[in-house]
């Protein structure tokens, strides 16, 4: 999604869509769990308007550090206050445009995980890192960082995405 839809009625329009084509496809379709990750700003507008049995999850959730209190911050708290039951955490955007490490996603995925939410961990090489025959230690650095931060039984909340970031 990232900021492909910035006006509400075109927001409006693509939740009503997606209801309506998973209304019309659900009963072929028992096993999946499909989830809408919307901009911040609209999560609880898409939450309200998106079919019943599909969920909503966050881009993001910040509060790894204890006690971290700041502006602009939003938290895993916050997101199950608002319906959400997932959140992405690692994409390519926030590690390779924001500078966000293993650890600090891997704090994370700890932090949302006990809080209840789902994670939808994303990992992913660059294309530097692929032609440097790097790709397979960069996602093991990536997935083994968070995995290490997965406690027993959890991994049911936990789905992984593989986005080459070089693609």
């Amino acid at each position: 999604w990232k900021c492909a839809l910035e006006a509400v009625p075109d927001i409006d329009a693509l939740v009503k869509r997606l209801s309506e084509r998973w209304s019309a496809n659900a009963a072929a379709l028992p096993e999946v769990e499909l989830c809408i990750f919307p901009p911040y700003v609209f999560l609880d507008r898409v939450r309200q308007q998106l079919h019943d049995d599909l969920c909503v999850g966050s881009q993001n959730a910040w509060d790894a550090a204890p006690g971290f209190n700041s502006t602009g911050v939003v938290t895993a708290n916050m997101l199950r206050a608002v319906g959400c039951q997932w959140v992405l955490l690692g994409h390519s955007d926030r590690r390779n445009t924001l500078g966000e490490s293993n650890a600090l996603i891997a704090e994370k995925v700890a932090k949302c995980l006990h809080h209840g939410l789902g994670v939808n961990l994303t990992i992913g090489e660059t294309r530097e890192a692929r032609e440097a025959g790097e790709a397979i230690p960069t996602l093991l650095g990536q997935l083994g960082a968070a995995a290490a931060r997965v406690p027993p039984g959890a991994w049911g909340r936990v789905a992984v995405a593989y986005e080459p970031v070089w693609a």
